[in-house]
């Protein structure tokens, strides 16, 4: 099983979430766990959801094509972000 596929999203005294992805072709499902204190126990939940899979360069092009200034940036477990920040001109219709 590969570990890389775990992420620890939030962590307190109170509330542990962790998800993990599951590769389904050009899907995703994205399975949240999370475990809440109730008293003096701990509850947990589960849901999931898909994703796409979508290419990094791809999404840039599409924000740089609306005016945004974007960079892809590595991510969590070898995953790769595209940050992107609107002009102050989109900010303001918004």
């Amino acid at each position: 099983m590969d570990e890389r596929r775990f992420i620890s999203v939030r962590s307190d005294s109170e509330r542990i979430q962790t998800c993990f992805f599951e590769a389904m072709g050009e899907r995703v499902r994205v399975h949240d766990i999370i475990h809440q204190r109730v008293h003096d126990a701990w509850a947990m939940k589960v849901s999931s959801y898909e994703k796409l899979r979508l290419a990094p360069e791809a999404v840039l092009r599409a924000a740089e094509r609306v005016g945004m200034r974007c960079r892809i940036e590595p991510g969590p477990r070898g995953m790769v972000m595209v940050v992107a920040e609107a002009p102050s001109r989109m900010r303001d219709v918004a």
